[in-house]
């Protein structure tokens, strides 16, 4: 299997001279990819870290999955939460987790539960009952 990743369409947006080019050039680009068997994984940053999310351009309606990578505040910290918000070729989980890179490498914790709120870099507590990764590492539990 065949795999082309761009890495980021904002970057490509602004080489051309209108959005609506880079949306018919995706789509041809896309389209001609699917043809030839090969996965398109791209990328599009959001403006703004918290709170409301910014698009220069929207292709959603190309993708077949959408991955979103949110930054959220909890206990002080800043953390990433992942979902996918759309598949066509199949049915997915919908809940919200945390996740996190580390030395180890990418862990995805158990669903975020007691915030709302989250995909919008906004959350809110509503309840204590879900737990997130742990905030420190046992290291700095025993005061070292």
């Amino acid at each position: 299997m065949e795999v082309v990743v761009i890495d980021s369409l904002n970057a490509y947006l602004h080489a051309m001279p209108s959005d609506n080019y880079l949306v018919l050039q995706m789509h041809e680009l896309v389209s001609y990819l699917a043809q030839q068997g090969v996965v398109t994984l791209m990328t599009l940053g959001q403006h703004g870290v918290m709170g409301n999310l910014r698009l220069d351009v929207d292709i959603s309606y190309l993708a077949d999955t959408v991955v979103m990578l949110r930054f959220f505040e909890a206990e002080g910290e800043v953390r990433k939460s992942i979902a996918v918000i759309k598949t066509r070729t199949s049915d997915h989980e919908r809940s919200i987790r945390e996740f996190k890179i580390d030395r180890d490498g990418v862990s995805i914790g158990a669903p975020v539960l007691g915030f709302t709120g989250i995909l919008s870099g906004q959350p809110v507590l509503t309840s204590s009952t879900g737990e997130l990764f742990a905030s420190r590492s046992s290291a700095e539990a025993d005061g070292a």
